[in-house]
């Protein structure tokens, strides 16, 4: 007799009520947290698809930043009568642009961990795999209950979404610079045009 069937039969085994045993077990405690699991697996496929496309826009601001200030270097070395306003709107600008591409790339950094207390034991945190041998991370893997894997990916979740809101913060403020680089320079490129006339 197969080992599943041998459950089977011991599962709907009656006890002294004529209740079997079936319902007496957390079978449905068991399912709810399935789909509890199922519901944070949904969450983390979003949060992930949320950090791609941070990662995406921010690698679209320093591409911006990089020709930009490629830009003005190209208008301060083009135009021999460079004014002091077009210096100093220049300066400003490649200011602006600096500021922005050097706080994307911090935010291009890679992050192992979001600090939310859990590297020391979450088996799905990258800095807890890290640590560990091939065998005792399968044996951890394998010690795992359903409690266990609900608990552990909530904590991903919750580490995730520190993650992801970091990056917002950071991408906001390396839009905002390049945004005020830009339209400096857009001020300024006139100015150096009118000055070369």
């Amino acid at each position: 007799m197969s080992s599943i069937s041998k459950y089977w039969i011991h599962a709907f085994r009656r006890n002294r009520n004529g209740v079997p045993d079936f319902w007496q077990r957390d079978f449905f405690e068991e399912v709810r947290k399935s789909e509890i699991l199922e519901f944070l697996y949904d969450i983390l496929d979003k949060q992930f698809r949320a950090y791609s496309r941070n990662d995406q826009k921010c690698s679209a601001i320093i591409t911006i930043d990089v020709a930009m200030l490629s830009g003005i270097l190209l208008l301060v070395g083009s135009f021999s009568k460079a004014g002091t306003a077009v210096l100093v709107g220049a300066g400003i600008a490649f200011a602006f642009l600096v500021s922005s591409f050097v706080i994307c790339l911090v935010h291009s950094l890679p992050r192992s961990e979001a600090h939310v207390g859990n590297a020391n034991d979450n088996p799905r945190v990258l800095a807890y795999i890290s640590k560990q041998s091939r065998d005792s991370y399968y044996g951890l893997i394998q010690g795992l209950d359903i409690d266990g894997l609900v608990r552990m990916t909530s904590y991903q979740v919750l580490g995730m979404s520190y993650n992801i809101r970091r990056g917002q913060r950071i991408l906001r403020w390396g839009v905002a610079m390049a945004l005020v680089g830009v339209v400096v320079l857009a001020g300024v490129v006139p100015v150096a045009v009118f000055q070369n006339l």
